[in-house]
């Protein structure tokens, strides 16, 4: 007998009985069902008995093999494709089907054992889920940073501006990938492009984590972007060249960042000392604020604000300094006062009440040793005190200094001025009255016997006694004495040069 054949020709010898049997045997069948979740591919199979086939799913989900006699039969998936994992493999309608080696599915499994018994009808469904990927980028600010990121998670790895960290062939579910952030940088944002998704992606800054939630054949990627800190630099500038003795402490410098703490002042020169505070750590961003108060006696400055390469980035008056900082920059906001040179003004008072006539100028005052003309302002050194004198002129006599608080009581005195404080003294001299003695000389050698005030000398016109002392104003002009006593001759007048 051979398979095909269906007919005996029996010959029979006298007395023989002949039995014939015809065996037939229902036949069976084995069908392969291709579920695919994800998008429809083409997937081949091998087997010893049944041969090679493919199963195109755009086209046909299944392969039957019909009219199989009883007996073994092995069936694989193989090679599973590219972009998708054979998950599951279930048979139904077979008595002996042994799945992967251990006789149920196990991940890495790619085929069936079937011990086909007579009109069986098998159907293995072998199962493939498309896979998806997961991408970690790198975006910083400022761009092209040389720094290292690292992460770890399920998708790990250490990456810089504009790297990414891959992780493929995916099955869906949920991961995750964890950013340890660097000193100096922050971590200010984490997208992921799955935003249309059933279960969207998404990340978390406060932790540092992109939770990523994969579909079927989905490719997310996650970018995280750091912003590297900035510094900021405010330097004061004093500059004292008159006299001032304020330092930064006086200014209350302010930002609106945070509180700042100057360095020791270091000498740019002879007048000149510089402060510095810095802050690190700044978080880039605009419209940040500087500010100072007005210290009397000092300009008011104006804040200029730099980067490192020397670009405006802001500045302002000294009450409202305002500057950005951008990602990674250094910022220095500089001010500089300059102290006020105080002025005194020196006024000559002149009360010429007894004929005098001498003016402002004719006294000689002086400031800190050098003459100046009445009502001149003259800069002085602050801090620092400064004589008020005069070189005097005879005839008048000294009366007093009136006019600010600060001014000397006497001549000689000091009066010390703040910053930037203008001070009036007023000095006030007096004409000093002249006078005039005049002297009746009697000679009586010839028996006369007159006395000194027996002749009514008088001074413009007053009669005075010999002797006494007028004060002389200038209206009187003229000196002169009643007539001679009668035997008495004048002889003449003696004294000073100025008799007329």
């Amino acid at each position: 007998f051979e398979l095909g054949d269906d007919t005996v020709n029996v010959t029979l010898a006298a007395g023989e009985n002949v039995v014939c049997v015809f065996t037939n045997t229902q036949e069976s069948s084995i069908t392969i069902v291709k579920d695919v979740i994800g998008t429809d591919g083409v997937f081949n199979f091998g087997s010893m008995a049944l041969g090679s086939f493919a199963i195109d799913t755009a086209v046909n989900d299944t392969e039957s093999f019909s009219n199989l006699l009883f007996g073994q039969f092995m069936v694989a998936e193989t090679p599973v494709p590219m972009g998708y994992s054979l998950t599951d493999i279930t048979c139904s309608g077979g008595s002996d089907v042994t799945i992967g080696a251990a006789g149920g599915f196990d991940p890495g499994d790619t085929g069936v054992s079937i011990n086909l018994a007579p009109g069986e009808d098998v159907i293995c469904t072998f199962q493939n889920t498309e896979l998806g990927s997961i991408t970690v980028a790198k975006e910083t600010l400022p761009d092209g940073s040389t720094e290292s990121f690292s992460f770890t998670g399920d998708a790990a790895g250490t990456i810089n501006d504009g790297g990414t960290i891959a992780v493929t062939n995916l099955l869906p579910g949920q991961y995750s990938s964890i950013e340890t952030v660097p000193a100096g940088w922050d971590l200010t944002d984490i997208t992921c492009d799955d935003a249309s998704s059933a279960t969207p992606s998404n990340g978390d800054v406060g932790s540092a984590t992109a939770t990523f939630n994969v579909e079927t054949g989905e490719d997310v990627t996650c970018t995280f972007t750091n912003t590297q800190q900035a510094t900021v630099n405010v330097v004061k500038l004093v500059v004292n060249d008159d006299g001032g003795n304020a330092n930064v402490t006086d200014f209350l410098i302010g930002t609106s960042i945070d509180s700042l703490t100057f360095g020791p002042g270091v000498p740019v020169d002879a007048d000149t000392t510089s402060y510095t505070a810095t802050l690190t750590g700044v978080v880039p961003g605009t419209g940040y604020r500087v500010v100072e108060i007005d210290v009397t006696g000092y300009t008011e400055g104006t804040w200029a604000c730099t980067d490192a390469g020397g670009a405006n980035v802001g500045g302002g008056p000294f009450d409202n300094g305002l500057f950005d900082v951008a990602p990674g920059s250094v910022v220095t906001c500089t001010i500089t006062n300059d102290d006020i040179a105080p002025t005194l003004t020196l006024i000559k008072s002149v009360t010429n009440d007894n004929g005098g006539n001498a003016g402002p100028d004719d006294f000689g005052i002086s400031v800190d040793g050098n003459v100046v003309l009445s009502g001149s302002v003259t800069p002085v050194a602050a801090n620092t005190p400064i004589a008020i004198d005069e070189a005097g002129l005879t005839g008048y006599t000294f009366d007093s200094i009136t006019g600010d608080a600060k001014c000397p009581a006497v001549l000689g005195g000091t009066v010390t001025l703040d910053e930037g404080e203008n001070v009036t003294c007023t000095i006030t001299n007096d004409d000093v009255a002249p006078t005039l003695t005049l002297i009746k000389s009697v000679t009586n050698d010839n028996g006369g016997n007159a006395g000194p005030d027996d002749f009514g000398i008088s001074v413009g016109g007053n009669v005075v006694a010999s002797g006494a002392t007028i004060a002389y104003d200038g209206l009187y002009d003229s000196a002169d004495e009643a007539d001679d006593e009668s035997g008495e001759y004048f002889l003449s007048v003696a004294g000073e040069a100025k008799g007329g």
